[in-house]
């Protein structure tokens, strides 16, 4: 009898080992699954950037394209910036989206107005660094073609917005002007330093 009460105690000390093994080992299968999971998703992530990427060197146009770079705003947001140098032009797209086919997020385009840069257009962006991102492309540009100054004018389009606009260009060191006539209520300026 004491024999046996001795197995039993020693077998049932076995079976709550397997148990306490068992339950541990199905804690870091649960856990191995999760990670494998996560994984699996970053993985599908990365593979629509690269998807994103390849659509947008092909599918879109590259004629006239100079420079082509991947690089992240300020902010931290993967983009693709194609650059075309005369006219001087700037495309940012994000990279991280959803939709492979989604357009660029933000488009500068301008023009020469003798020893100044001028920009006639900046369409998009929408906090995420993309248009600080523009910035220092089009200021690393327009110093190396000589250019003196970066001018524009404030359209009365952005007038609901010129709070957020006039932040933006003060802190890329422009100079605001502010005038009324029909087409602007301002203007921009920003002096080169070579």
């Amino acid at each position: 009898i004491k024999m046996e009460l001795i197995f039993r105690l020693l077998f049932k000390r076995k079976i709550n080992e397997i148990k306490t093994g068992k339950d541990e080992l199905y804690s870091v299968i649960r856990r191995l699954k999760k990670e494998n999971e996560s994984l699996i998703s970053k993985l599908k992530n990365e593979e629509l950037k690269n998807e994103r990427i390849q659509f947008l060197i092909n599918n879109n146009n590259m004629l006239g394209v100079n420079e082509l770079q991947i690089e992240k705003t300020d902010k931290g947001v993967l983009t693709l910036v194609k650059i075309k140098h005369n006219p001087i032009e700037i495309l940012i797209y994000n990279v991280d989206v959803d939709n492979v086919y989604e357009k660029h997020t933000l488009l500068v385009y301008t023009s020469s107005f003798g020893e100044s840069l001028r920009i006639k257009d900046i369409q998009g962006g929408n906090s995420f660094g993309h248009g600080s991102l523009a910035m220092k492309h089009l200021f690393k540009l327009a110093k190396e073609k000589g250019f003196k100054s970066i001018t524009g004018d404030l359209s009365y389009t952005d007038f609901e917005h010129k709070d957020r606009l006039f932040h933006f260009y003060e802190k890329h060191g422009f100079e605001i002007k502010l005038f009324d006539n029909r087409n602007y209520f301002g203007s921009i300026k920003k002096e080169l330093k070579t």
